[in-house]
């Protein structure tokens, strides 16, 4: 019996450190290190790296930084060659239509590489500080719906 075993990596789009939970970050989540974080997880043979989204930092204190997903994404992107790219995707913030453009895009720039995370949730308060209210099988069935319009929107 042959299996196949995937290794992935994390971007950490609210920082990083030796501990989390400190008032912030030992290394802000600055381009310079996420570029290094993303190369050097290529270069250690990992298939793919996610890249996480969140409203606010919930490593750190909340007003601590973080960074835009796909922002990360397409950056990293443009500084590897082989390593798949899992973003992060939250449906009901950016129009499917947008995501949709978004991703043909990042297909094309990165050569096929994005696969989604779909984020249906984060921290507690964190979806509710931009209005959104649904409860978890609500969340769901938007998520359902949400792929199957980005589907249909790429065919």
């Amino acid at each position: 019996m042959s299996t196949s075993v995937e290794c992935s990596w994390h971007i950490p789009v609210e920082g990083d450190g030796v501990w989390l939970s400190t008032p912030k970050p030992e290394r802000p989540p600055r381009w310079s290190y996420l570029r290094r974080v993303a190369q050097n997880a290529e270069r250690l043979g990992f298939d793919t790296i996610l890249v996480p989204t969140a409203f606010s930092n919930g490593q750190f204190a909340i007003d601590s930084p973080v960074v835009d997903s796909w922002t990360i994404a397409t950056a990293i992107a443009a500084v590897t060659e082989r390593i798949r790219i899992l973003t992060a995707i939250r449906p009901g913030f950016i129009n499917p239509g947008v995501v949709a453009m978004m991703a043909a895009t990042f297909d094309d720039v990165s050569g096929s590489r994005l696969a989604f995370n779909v984020v249906t949730a984060g921290a507690p308060g964190d979806m509710e500080m931009f209005g959104d209210r649904l409860d978890h099988d609500a969340r769901y069935r938007r998520a359902a719906e949400y792929i199957t319009l980005l589907r249909r929107l790429w065919t």
